[in-house]
């Protein structure tokens, strides 16, 4: 039969709440981590919708000078409409 002491109880206790201390505390840290991440991606989607209204209206002309051949572009002739 084993026989419990007062001290061993207290230890164990101590074990314990030091246990849930710890991990109260890396559940915090990772929520803090989680919403600063959360953050950022706030930002940069509001960053994408400024730079899209900033954007808006305007043209972006090609880079004739180019060489990639899945870039490339091809002038047509045409032919002027007589009158």
């Amino acid at each position: 039969m084993l026989e419990s002491s007062f001290t061993g109880i207290i230890r164990t206790v101590f074990i314990i709440i030091g246990v849930i201390t710890i991990l109260r505390l890396l559940g915090r840290v990772m929520h803090v981590r989680r919403n600063q991440n959360e953050l950022r991606n706030i930002e940069e989607r509001e960053e994408e919708i400024k730079n899209a209204r900033r954007n808006t209206g305007r043209i972006d002309f090609l880079n004739s000078q180019s060489n990639n051949s899945s870039s490339k572009i091809e002038d047509v002739d045409f032919e002027e409409l007589k009158d």
